[in-house]
């Protein structure tokens, strides 16, 4: 009778230890997914929550994806903010230039009449 008893404690204890590693793992399955479906997940994230390689490589896949995404955005940035300050450049050059040129007008005027005087 006690062997009967600590065979049913056995059984049920291996059963609970079934379950428990299935809930542990089904636990660990639904994080993954939720992890991997999530557009801000780092690395340590997925690996942190015993994920497998292949889900590495798809969060690292989406990095890279977001990583292009963005340097293509601040490539745009930066060519339209060189574009405007080359033509305000240009602009600011050519008056000057006039400036230059009125200026030396005016300078020669003042040495002719500094000749005559």
């Amino acid at each position: 009778r006690i062997l009967a008893d600590m065979a049913r404690w056995d059984a049920a204890a291996s059963a609970a230890a079934t379950a428990a590693a299935s809930q542990d793992e089904l636990h660990a399955k639904n994080e993954q997914d939720q992890l991997a479906n999530s557009s801000n997940v780092s690395a340590l994230q997925l690996v942190s929550s015993r994920a497998r390689p292949e889900d590495l490589v798809g969060v690292l896949e989406q990095g890279l994806a977001e990583l292009r995404r963005e340097e293509s955005s601040t490539m745009a940035s930066l060519k339209e903010n060189f574009d405007r300050q080359y033509s305000s450049g240009k602009e600011r050059s050519a008056e000057l230039l006039n400036e230059q040129g009125r200026l030396n007008n005016t300078r020669e005027q003042v040495m002719f009449q500094q000749q005559q005087l």
